[in-house]
């Protein structure tokens, strides 16, 4: 007991003493915040010393709709998340693993620059080298305890403004097709519905969707399993888990992995709505495919091998109500199919090109107005 103390007093101390210098701090969570349970203790430090929280991917709900949150970072994360992450000089890491491509030339420049302090559970991560880092092994509850607020530097509201100005001027520039639809009839769920998703680039979407909708929501993806066709049965999981109805979406080919559970969902009228995003295709192979192979394809489209089947006969024939498109609002009281078509032409557009900085995602700003905003 005698060492955690003074481990976590040593920890303290380093803290305000990094926070005091650095001048554009940002807070970095995973789902160690969550099963911790310290969300609110994240809350009222990112508060209490006007500090940004950015979070990885698939732990965009921990704190969704708390004004310092800023969305997501990585290869296909949020554009103005990537440049805030890019600006910081003070990274504090709370149980996040920091999966993102540290080694690659988008994120390892930004870390050497930048101090890192991070707080971690697994003693296996003390074995990971990552520039400018100190790691305290220990419980987030622990870290929490004795924290003496009153000795940490409250910082100046501009690097906040900077924060704002950047999501301000960002929020809408990458909500294409089919974003905006889906994020829309996000907002038709109930906030204590929770929500899983299946692997692709449905789970792309979803998470920017997500973003764009300013839900609440619990939303559980696959992380880095990519387990295709996981989110049915998963489903079914989280409504026994749970107590509750569930929202599930999922892509065509991902569907058909795990079909048969649609005969159980039928048969104990388990209130799940099925969000089937249709674009006849497997999307990511396919992008993957083109990316090495140039045009040539192999069963990811009708063309070359690969079928959707008309999901409404299939709802028909397990007894599950079907509606296509996303204009009505529903109450989930038993099995619901509804499909989102797209044009399998849509393409997963935001990402890192190899080679540049974060912050410099595709489709590529304009050079003058990626500048300004560089520069900030």
């Amino acid at each position: 007991m005698g060492e955690n103390v003074f481990e976590n007093k040593n920890m303290q101390r380093i803290l305000i003493s990094a926070l005091a210098e650095a001048k554009r701090p940002i807070i970095l969570i995973g789902e160690g915040v969550r099963t911790s349970n310290t969300i609110q203790e994240v809350k009222t430090f990112s508060q209490h010393c006007c500090i940004p929280i950015l979070s990885s991917r698939c732990s965009e709900d921990i704190v969704s709709g708390f004004k310092y949150y800023y969305g997501y970072i990585g290869s296909h994360g949020i554009r103005y998340a990537n440049f805030i992450l890019s600006k910081s000089d003070l990274i504090i890491v709370l149980g996040n693993r920091m999966a993102f491509p540290k080694e690659s030339k988008s994120f390892l420049p930004l870390l050497k620059k930048s101090r890192c302090i991070r707080i971690e559970i697994d003693k296996n991560e003390m074995e990971r080298e990552i520039p400018n880092t100190r790691i305290f092994c220990m419980d987030l509850r622990d870290f929490w305890k004795g924290m003496d607020y009153n000795k940490i530097h409250k910082k100046k509201r501009e690097w906040i403004y900077v924060c704002d100005k950047l999501r301000d001027s960002l929020f809408y520039y990458d909500i294409d097709h089919p974003i905006r639809e889906i994020g829309d009839w996000m907002r038709k769920i109930d906030e204590n519905i929770p929500m899983v998703c299946d692997v692709g680039n449905n789970e792309f979407w979803i998470s920017r969707a997500y973003i764009y909708a300013g839900i609440k929501n619990r939303i559980l993806y696959s992380r880095a399993f990519g387990t295709l066709g996981n989110a049915l049965p998963k489903a079914i999981g989280m409504h026994y888990v749970m107590n509750s109805p569930i929202v599930c979406f999922i892509g065509d080919q991902g569907m058909q992995m795990n079909i048969q559970e649609l005969q159980y969902i039928a048969e104990f009228k388990i209130p799940i709505l099925i969000f089937i995003i249709n674009n006849e295709s497997s999307g990511m192979i396919k992008d993957n495919e083109r990316i090495k192979y140039g045009n040539k394809f192999v069963h990811v489209e009708k063309e070359n091998g690969y079928r959707s089947p008309d999901f409404k006969k299939i709802a028909t024939a397990y007894g599950i109500d079907y509606e296509c498109g996303v204009e009505r609002v529903y109450k989930i009281k038993g099995p619901k199919i509804v499909e989102l078509k797209i044009s399998k032409k849509c393409r997963l557009n935001l990402n890192v090109p190899k080679g540049n900085p974060c912050q410099d995602m595709k489709p590529l700003l304009g050079r003058t107005y990626y500048n300004y905003l560089d520069r900030m």
